[in-house]
């Protein structure tokens, strides 16, 4: 079977890419092989693809500054050569979209605007997945106000759907807070038994929860360079999560001032969990207990690049590869699935301001 992965990049003026490079990759090692194709998409930020490896979607972040709302774009994807063709596109309604998901009937797409703070329904037609307009735009209101300069307002970082694809999770930056929603009839119903609260000036960008059984969540947050762990065992009476463990992701001694986190995800086998850091760029790697949730330090792997945003982990587990945005290269790594350590492969991959990696 044809394998193949695609990399959104940030297209000027905030970055030097076109939009969505698709790549073929060996079935067997997960090694990225030669580009098949580049396709213009306007700071496609964020991908997605349905189960069926036939249909992508991509946040298209547009350049507030100059007042452009985003969109979100539809492509049909030839499942033998991994080539893309444009449906269609639709408004996100909001700006600086930055991070999308398909509900688990692949009904629907939804999408965080961190710029408005909102988060937007599209329905996914029926005849050939494009994207029909919005069904629904969901406004959240206030933030903590901590920091000044990136809290002055709500700021929806992300739309993650839990392990039983009940929950829609949506971390605010602006907040302070992981809000949770369910899909109803096409519609997002706040639930209001269930929060994260994180300490004011955190930050929340993502979040992940734990392989299997979901009894764990963890958050990392931007603005202090965190992981919090979360369990969503006997919520307290006014819906908060019990905090277990809130740790630092850098390293005792940090090489940088300024550092900032991105991405966060657990390994398959649910044993390490892996957060990236922008500005010491590295990769931090976690060992979880299976029981508690709590998170012990393993160690930290340089990424080899400037400004890790994104990173993923291949089909097989075996290698992690990672989108330094800033120095404009994928770089792969080899995963001890033992030790959940990381070294490096010696592949690297040139692409222009690369912001999202997808394998299909």
């Amino acid at each position: 079977m044809s394998r193949f992965a695609y990399v959104g990049s940030y297209s000027p003026p905030d970055g030097k890419g076109r939009g969505i490079t698709v790549f073929s990759v060996d079935s067997v090692t997960d090694k990225l092989l030669e580009p098949v194709q580049v396709v213009d998409c306007p700071s496609a930020a964020f991908l997605c693809l349905n189960r069926a490896r036939n249909r992508l979607y991509a946040v298209n972040e547009l350049n507030e500054a100059k007042g452009q709302i985003g969109s979100v774009s539809s492509f049909s994807v030839d499942t033998e050569t991994g080539k893309l063709k444009f449906l269609n596109s639709q408004s996100s309604r909001g700006y600086q979209p930055c991070h999308l998901s398909l509900d688990p009937l692949e009904k629907h797409v939804l999408v965080s605007n961190y710029g408005t703070g909102s988060v937007v329904v599209l329905p996914i037609s029926e005849e050939d997945g494009s994207l029909e307009p919005s069904s629904q735009l969901v406004l959240h209101s206030g933030s903590s106000g901590t920091n000044k300069d990136r809290q002055e307002g709500p700021h929806a970082h992300q739309v993650y759907w839990d392990t039983s694809g009940k929950n829609v999770l949506v971390p605010d930056l602006g907040q302070d807070r992981v809000v949770f929603y369910q899909l109803h009839d096409g519609k997002l119903v706040l639930d209001s038994t269930k929060t994260c609260q994180v300490v004011n000036g955190a930050g929340p960008r993502h979040v992940v929860d734990s392989p299997g059984h979901g009894r764990f969540v963890y958050v990392i947050n931007e603005l202090i360079s965190s992981v919090s762990v979360f369990s969503t065992d006997s919520p307290s009476s006014d819906g908060l999560l019990r905090h277990v463990q809130t740790e630092s992701t850098l390293p005792v001694v940090p090489e940088v001032e300024v550092s900032a986190c991105a991405e966060v995800t657990v390994h398959p086998n649910g044993r390490f969990l892996y957060g990236s850091n922008r500005g010491d760029d590295s990769i931090v790697i976690f060992g979880i207990d299976g029981q508690t949730g709590r998170l012990s330090l393993v160690g930290h792997q340089k990424t080899l690049g400037k400004c890790p945003r994104h990173f993923t982990i291949g089909h097989n587990g075996s290698l992690l590869y990672v989108a330094n945005q800033q120095s404009d290269t994928i770089v792969a790594f080899h995963i001890n699935t033992t030790t959940g350590k990381l070294s490096p492969s010696g592949d690297v991959v040139n692409v222009s301001s690369p912001v999202c990696i997808v394998f299909d």
